[in-house]
């Protein structure tokens, strides 16, 4: 069957894979909208008195560009050109922590994890929610000042009582979660992109998975990742043409039952 005209109903699901040895290094499979770009720099030829009499093609360039509805973890990296680090049991992440805790008693209180080291910040909250007096950590707890073993934290008597909250701040040893590190000397690479896109039959109404492919792209290390509750987390690929091999091909778009 032959396609001469189709809807391009929806972006369904893009998929991102390392060039060296064809990994998957992510899916977008959330996806908003998405759109498919061409460009041509042309050089123009004039004659007498400034006409254009020509314009002669030099170059091509393409792009797909794709918004998903979630961030996608490997998604960042890869665009970062970012290091992730998982976090276990044997080979923790340190982390920071910022935390409102409650005291148990007038004088005791345990924080959610036990602080590395002995850079704890501890400050009261004020009446507003926010920072209020700051106490010092110490040996032994007195007005002013706290005294930490672990996680368990003990105040002087008067200081505060059972139901308080301060804020505690501080590094510890994460067993779970995740790390990216983006580093200001570490860049994306060049990946495929294939992105699978709902296509309708105009005639018959029949519903095909066409495939885009970029044989050879790279993801743009510019991104703005919105945060709150219109999170969403934006792509473009910009196709490169491979010097190396005779195909000069930008992208395929397989439509194909």
């Amino acid at each position: 069957m032959k396609f001469e005209q189709f809807i391009a109903d929806s972006m369904k699901r893009v998929s991102v894979f390392d060039l060296s040895n064809n990994d998957l290094l992510f899916m977008a499979t959330q996806i908003q909208d998405g759109s498919l770009s061409g460009t041509v720099e042309q050089q123009e030829v004039t004659g007498m008195n400034g006409i254009v009499i020509a314009r002669l093609d030099r170059s091509k360039g393409a792009s797909v560009s794709w918004t998903n509805g979630l961030i996608v973890t490997n998604g960042i990296a890869t665009q970062a050109g970012a290091e992730i680090e998982d976090a276990t049991e044997e080979a923790p992440i340190v982390a920071p922590a910022i935390e409102i805790v409650e005291l148990k008693t007038d004088t005791t209180a345990t924080l959610p994890s036990a602080p590395i080291g002995t850079n704890v910040k501890v400050y009261k909250v004020s009446k507003t929610g926010g920072q209020g007096d700051q106490l010092t950590l110490a040996a032994t707890a007195e007005k002013g000042k706290f005294a930490i073993d672990g996680a368990e934290i003990t105040f002087a008597e008067g200081e505060f009582t059972k139901g308080d909250k301060f804020f505690a701040i501080y590094d510890y040893n994460a067993v779970s979660g995740t790390k990216i590190s983006n580093k200001s000397d570490a860049f994306t690479k060049s990946v495929k992109v294939i992105a699978e896109i709902v296509v309708r039959d105009v005639c018959d109404d029949t519903i095909y998975i066409s495939k885009l492919v970029f044989p050879r792209a790279k993801l743009s290390g510019d991104f703005e990742i919105s945060l709150g509750e219109a999170a969403n987390h934006p792509f473009e690929a910009q196709a490169l043409t491979d010097l190396c091999g005779t195909d000069q091909t930008l992208w395929n778009w397989f439509i194909v039952e």
